[in-house]
């Protein structure tokens, strides 16, 4: 039911409201609190979207900064926060931020054990600008106050990608305050949390994956494993490189791909362990 929410924060929700008066210099979309039970702010311009009005957008871009909305699902009967994935040179370079932070600092200011814990220092920029801008304007204040017609639903957030893993953090740096919520978050990045982190969050946080898709299989140890069984390979080919990289283009089939690589490549234990090559490759390693 959520998914297309997640999607359409890439761009339908910002094109629905590009000319509204609401929308100032094209950076943030809000409604008066005391509008909540206007009819005018329904998304009817979205197919499937009809019955979901938007409370509040930020389209602003930065390293720190990431486009969202807090929307009014009144058919699941939730307060639904969806968060952009990668779209923009700024996401690239925090989807590249991937070294480890750790969450001592978060988990104090947020109430949950975040020591010894640890969490994609790009994806915790963006939770935390996140966390600061909902808290400031006091949107989910407001929503979910005494005489609120939103004051009983429940609280979902969810995003794609990128998105995702920064839907994950928001969750956990807010879930003291809203127990019952839960986040859902589509193809999140391998390395968002550490392995206790994701235990832990078993309980709110349901993430799906589709197929083969490499985004949530992308962690700094996937990406030196995959370097180190390339160049292990480098090590086993018979026959000159250049040849390698001028047959390597050609597409062929599975059983024609076996054969080749049976002609190109030496079996792991006749690898040469004397050559420069792989002494270098020791060394490296």
């Amino acid at each position: 039911h959520f998914v297309p929410h997640s999607v359409h924060i890439y761009h339908k929700i910002g094109h629905a409201v590009h000319d509204h008066p609401l929308c100032v210099h094209n950076a943030t979309f809000a409604i008066p609190i005391d509008s909540l039970n206007d009819d005018r702010f329904y998304l009817k311009s979205i197919h499937g979207q009809e019955s979901t009005k938007l409370i509040f957008a930020s389209f602003l871009i930065g390293i720190h900064a990431t486009v969202y909305a807090i929307l009014a699902d009144e058919v699941a009967k939730a307060i639904v926060i969806s968060v952009r994935g990668t779209l923009s040179l700024e996401d690239v370079v925090v989807d590249l931020q991937c070294l480890p932070q750790e969450l001592s600092e978060v988990g104090r200011k947020c109430d949950f054990e975040g020591s010894g814990h640890y969490c994609h220092s790009g994806i915790l920029s963006r939770g935390k600008w996140m966390y600061e801008d909902i808290r400031k304007r006091r949107i989910l204040h407001e929503v979910f106050s005494r005489g609120s017609p939103y004051e009983n639903y429940d609280l979902v957030i969810v995003g794609h990608s990128l998105g995702a893993g920064c839907a994950c953090i928001l969750a956990t740096m807010i879930r003291h305050k809203y127990p019952r919520l839960r986040c859902f978050a589509f193809e999140p990045p391998g390395c968002v949390y550490d392995e206790a982190l994701c235990n832990f969050s078993e309980s709110f946080i349901t993430s799906f994956v589709r197929h083969d898709d490499i985004v949530p299989r992308l962690a700094p140890a996937n990406a030196d494993a995959l370097r180190d069984e390339f160049f292990e390979l480098l090590a086993r080919v018979k026959i000159p490189k250049f040849k390698l990289f001028r047959d390597i283009r050609d597409i062929v089939n599975d059983d024609d791909l076996s054969r080749r690589n049976l002609a190109v490549l030496r079996a792991t234990e006749s690898t040469p362990r004397d050559t420069q090559y792989y002494q270098q490759l020791l060394t490296f390693r």
